[in-house]
């Protein structure tokens, strides 16, 4: 059997800083980690955004909307066919309502997309994958969300916070959209844009919930680009040295809400699942 070239990925580099062994566990041992309705959530807006601007970029006209809603609603109906993690007030709600509620969420977010920034977006690319190749380093591979006409480059985000101002600034996403964008094109993108759809939950001021679209611009600088590129070549090493630091407990990323991991198979953490429920 030919033996597959080691790579990198974004969702590797940022996974390995923010847990070594949450990395150790996915990419070493290669144990599957449960799902959440988060992430379910997330994957069914990026799916219905990305075959709405296909459309547009193929045929001049987004989606119908009927043709959107049954994007996100397959999407959530595949997701929760798989081993899901559910926190303890989600687990008290029932699978079912969860189920019901995560699809609600997606379609509000996905439909404000498709009122909003998709109307004006101009795709000439959408989930491209590209590998990257740096001297010194494993290749890097990225899926480009979304590059337009004009050359700027977009990331959609989902999430119930506003996001903090710097989000843009801060996204090792970009930061690889940007060198990812200079190997195809040979040129860096004109801006890059964070896409936050955000979902507030119900509250007594909006009973309902409420939906809000977030854009943030960065743009690209070489200065940034290498210390986005020290940062990998840092990572790669720990990797190559078998170093998988856990994340600290006193982390938001340490919790059941955001580690399938936690409590179970991550032995940094077992015995914890009950606190972390009181």
């Amino acid at each position: 059997m030919e033996k597959t070239e080691r790579h990198l990925s974004v969702s590797q580099i940022e996974m390995y800083q923010h847990c070594g062994e949450r990395w150790r566990l996915r990419y070493v041992e290669k144990i599957s980690e449960p799902s959440s309705p988060p992430l379910i959530r997330g994957r069914a807006v990026h799916a219905a955004v990305a075959d709405d601007l296909r459309s547009k970029r193929d045929s001049g006209a987004l989606l119908h909307s009927d043709d959107l809603d049954a994007i996100v609603s397959e999407q959530v109906d595949g997701g929760f066919t798989q081993e899901v993690k559910l926190e303890p007030e989600e687990a008290a709600r029932g699978l079912s309502r969860v189920k019901g509620e995560t699809k609600d969420v997606a379609l509000r977010l996905s439909r404000l997309h498709h009122a909003g920034p998709a109307r004006v977006i101009k795709p000439a690319s959408v989930e491209e994958k590209i590998r990257v190749r740096v001297e010194g380093l494993p290749p890097i591979d990225a899926v480009l969300d979304i590059a337009e006409t004009d050359h700027v480059i977009r990331d959609t985000k989902t999430s119930t916070r506003t996001p903090e101002e710097s989000a843009a600034e801060t996204s090792l996403q970009l930061q690889q959209y940007a060198l990812t964008y200079i190997a195809k094109q040979k040129r860096p993108p004109a801006a890059m844009v964070l896409d936050n759809l955000i979902y507030y939950k119900p509250s007594k001021k909006n009973p309902d919930g409420d939906q809000k679209y977030i854009p943030l611009t960065t743009h690209y600088s070489p200065i940034k680009a290498q210390a986005y590129l020290d940062r990998v070549v840092a990572v790669n090493a720990g990797i190559v040295a078998g170093i998988a630091i856990p994340a600290d407990r006193a982390s938001w990323k340490c919790s059941p809400r955001f580690c399938g991991f936690f409590g179970t198979t991550c032995k940094f953490t077992r015995g914890m699942l009950a606190a972390e429920a009181r």
